[in-house]
């Protein structure tokens, strides 16, 4: 999928697999899951996302092969991916866009333009590979693994290329016109290492991730680590007749920059959809009402720039074929961090499923 916009009609993912005791072998175009955190994983980087509407973004399937090994110490994963596949961006006339705030502080006062992306030759040398090895019973009670990654950027970076000319006509013309400057997208390689590990004490379920992200190249993106850390508790046993269960997910989320690479020049880096947490607190309490009613409110804040998004969502099962969900989105914060760029678009949403 290297279209600038959704499809109307798509296939998420569609794969062939053989298995046996050992191992399974999966073949085509596959969604993968990795990491133990709730609200956002540092080690999951083998599919690029759509963008195009950022509340709603999702996963893209990729063309790849998988192969599992299973023994009882520890489980090997292989995953190759020969074809590159970019993250889908919003559009400049969309609303969720973002500021461009890297670029803009590159290029102060200029008319951006949208360029093309410089999409990476489709060979051996771009294809990309990810491995992880797991295990749930090398340490007793706890669920560890390490990964490594070597692909291409799906998100990429955006190289800017001023032209002047049309201020040079314009003093001509004894008019004050700004520069034009084409943004064009470019997908650095890069390498990253992680761990996570999930436990378990009393009722508390503790967790966290942590990768090392590093970018080939002396200027086109940060060298970064990123961590998670965080717990799930089950309130099962509630005084409220009219309330079953209440499922809370509470986690710190932040990173520190090993790098910094791309102050003062052509390129943005990659902050704008990734990287969203920098010292921030990651929320989500679940209400289960009855098996067929439910709440759920997520929400992130990032405490040293004070923007955040809140979602509270209702849902109800209709029978055993239909289902209504509402609720809202809530962003906000200065207009130059994370979550503030997008302060104007709060909304309401309503979602129908039928199922067949």
């Amino acid at each position: 999928e290297a279209d600038e916009d959704r499809f109307v009609l798509n296939i998420d993912e569609g794969y062939l697999t053989h298995s046996s005791d050992r191992y399974d072998i999966s073949v085509g175009k596959i969604k993968y899951e990795w990491g133990t955190a709730d609200g956002y994983n540092p080690t999951d980087n083998i599919n690029p996302y759509d963008f195009t509407d950022v509340p709603t973004s999702e996963k893209i399937g990729v063309p790849s092969i998988s192969f599992n090994y299973f023994h009882e110490m520890a489980n090997l994963e292989f995953v190759f991916v020969p074809v590159f596949t970019p993250s889908r961006l919003p559009g400049l006339d969309n609303r969720w866009i973002g500021s461009l705030s890297e670029v803009r502080k590159n290029f102060n006062q200029a008319n951006f333009i949208r360029g093309r992306k410089e999409l990476p030759v489709s060979d051996l040398d771009n294809s990309q590979f990810a491995i992880r090895l797991s295990s749930s019973t090398l340490v007793d009670g706890w669920d560890l693994s390490l990964s490594y990654y070597d692909g291409i950027d799906p998100i990429g970076v955006l190289r800017g290329e001023l032209d002047t000319s049309v201020v040079l006509a314009g003093l001509l013309q004894g008019k004050t016109v700004l520069p034009n400057v084409t943004l064009f997208r470019v997908f650095p390689h890069y390498r990253e290492i992680g761990a996570d590990f999930s436990t378990t004490f009393g009722k508390f379920e503790v967790h966290g991730e942590i990768a090392a992200h590093i970018t080939d190249g002396s200027k086109m993106n940060d060298d970064y680590v990123e961590y998670v850390t965080g717990i799930n508790y089950n309130f099962d046993e509630i005084s409220f007749e009219f309330i079953e269960e209440i499922m809370l997910v509470l986690e710190f989320a932040s990173e520190e920059i090993l790098d910094k690479k791309t102050q003062g020049n052509e390129f943005s880096g990659s902050g704008e959809y990734i990287r969203p947490f920098n010292n921030a607190v990651l929320t989500k309490i679940n209400f289960k009402f009855t098996e067929d009613t439910k709440l759920e409110i997520s929400s992130a804040i990032n405490l040293d720039d004070e923007d955040w998004y809140v979602r509270p969502i209702v849902s109800h099962k209709f029978f055993d074929n239909t289902k209504i969900e509402m609720g809202f989105d809530i962003i906000t914060g200065h207009s130059d961090t994370f979550f503030g760029k997008w302060r104007d678009n709060d909304r309401f949403f309503f979602t129908f499923t039928q199922y067949f």
